[in-house]
């Protein structure tokens, strides 16, 4: 049996194979570092042996090794590259124009602009991915990376080896998540509301169209702003931080309608609805939709600002009035109507106008106590 034996050198440990059986290791090793024909010899051994087991390693790791004779044009593969492209393993070696056929027609400009580069020098290496049709008729993406190894006596490339690995899956999802984000793109553009992506110190990371157009801003002056840009003054701005966030990030909601100011000045009522990407993990940010509530507040506003007329005019009216709906139920009384009854009209609302007037039948009647007054009956 062959002893080997470690030695020690400048630039790592490496294995000796001793070729004289019944002779120490130390001897071996000490003709290796006193002969240069014996240093020659154990390279072009080392080198030789290296080779095959150099192919094992890259087939087990899923690494398929190739190499090309460019003066020849014979294109040789390993076994784990044959059988990754499809091809019967112990298979004659191909040729490169083998090899173009099999390339989809879409990527061979792509690959042998990167081939080339490399043959001329412009690159230090060829790296490229591509499609490639396998023998069972399928496509396979693969990246394939080689280098020159042997030039000939003109210098020119003489010899080349790389290897190529199975990327399919890989390119896959890559290609699910770029449908994904057009999918996402489209949602998020054709919205009738605002969404912004918000980071964990409030910067807006992304907007859809409707908040540009809603704050009257450019997308590109929006993103990479602080959400301080679409908020009415400081106070707000930070009143709406203090409250939203720790709810956010402890898996709520914030949802709440907010004074907001658009480019121009103008101050506008939104609706802010606030959740965490990933509640307890604020890194990943926040998603807020906006919505423009303004013409609805106003007119709540001016509704209200009615009804507020409405009941200082009745309270100041001295007759009895009071107004039910369809079905006979109270639904609101004057002052003077409160008195006439002696009853807080708090305590009329809801109930049925048969059961606390039964003597009224007309738009005037009399109750006790020698009380009267004008009643107004609106259905």
């Amino acid at each position: 049996m062959a002893d080997t034996t470690t030695l020690s050198c400048s630039s790592g440990c490496f294995q000796s194979e001793n070729t004289h059986p019944g002779v120490g290791a130390a001897t071996v090793a000490a003709e290796i570092r006193r002969s240069p024909r014996a240093r020659l010899r154990w390279r072009r051994d080392r080198t030789a042996s290296a080779g095959p087991r150099l192919h094992l390693a890259a087939d087990a790791a899923g690494d398929g090794l190739w190499e090309w004779d460019i003066a020849g044009g014979a294109l040789w593969h390993s076994p784990g590259l044959q059988t990754m492209l499809g091809v019967a393993p112990g298979a004659p070696p191909s040729t490169v124009e083998f090899r173009r056929s099999r390339i989809h027609p879409d990527d061979l400009p792509v690959v042998e602009a990167a081939l080339a580069a490399h043959l001329s020098g412009d690159h230090p290496h060829y790296e490229c991915e591509y499609r490639v049709r396998t023998g069972s008729g399928g496509w396979l993406w693969i990246r394939d990376r080689g280098r020159v190894v042997a030039w000939d006596a003109e210098r020119r490339p003489a010899r080349m080896m790389g290897s190529q690995i199975d990327v399919t899956a890989r390119k896959r999802m890559e290609e699910e998540l770029a449908e994904s984000r057009l999918q996402l793109d489209a949602i998020l553009d054709n919205a009738p509301v605002g969404v912004l992506l918000v980071d964990r110190d409030r910067v807006i990371r992304r907007v859809n169209k409707s908040v540009a157009a809603t704050f009257q801003h450019r997308l590109e002056d929006i993103v990479g702003s602080s959400a301080r840009v679409i908020y009415g003054d400081d106070r707000v701005f930070e009143e709406v931080g203090e409250r939203a966030y720790p709810r956010m990030q402890a898996g709520g909601q914030f949802d709440e309608e907010v004074a907001m100011r658009r480019a121009d000045g103008a101050d506008i009522r939104c609706r802010l609805i606030g959740r965490s990407v990933k509640p307890g993990d604020p890194e990943r940010g926040y998603v807020w939709v906006v919505e423009d509530v303004t013409v609805r507040w106003r007119a709540e506003q001016a509704l209200n600002d009615r009804a507020g007329f409405q009941r200082v005019l009745l309270d100041t009216v001295p007759v009895p009035i009071f107004v039910q709906d369809v079905m006979g139920h109270y639904v609101d009384a004057n002052s003077a109507f409160e008195r006439w009854m002696g009853i807080d009209r708090q305590a009329l609302f809801g109930s049925l106008f048969r059961l606390v007037l039964p003597a009224l039948d007309g738009v005037t009647g009399q109750a006790g106590a020698g009380r009267t007054g004008e009643v107004r009956i609106r259905s």
